[in-house]
């Protein structure tokens, strides 16, 4: 290992990393796998497309309500101030 990945731990388990890869992406899918993924796929995205459109406000409204002192504990300035 010293020599060949320069006495590397992470140079060694990178080349390990991308043999694997190589691997298993060489392995064949079955059929059956092909067609669960292809279907699970349609339906994550058919529910992601539902979420979005029930959406029942702005992006930015929703931020801001998502970093507000009120949601995230914090006391308001009044309760600072006083």
């Amino acid at each position: 290992m010293a020599g060949e990945f320069d006495n590397s731990f992470v140079k060694f388990a990178r080349a390990q990393s991308v043999k694997t890869q190589a691997a298993l992406q060489g392995l064949p899918l079955p059929a059956e796998q092909h067609a669960r993924f292809t279907e699970l796929s349609r339906q994550s995205i058919a529910e992601q497309k539902q979420i979005e459109v029930s959406d029942s406000m702005p992006f930015e409204v929703y931020r801001e309500q998502y970093v507000s002192a009120q949601r995230l504990g914090m006391p308001g300035r009044e309760a600072m101030q006083a």
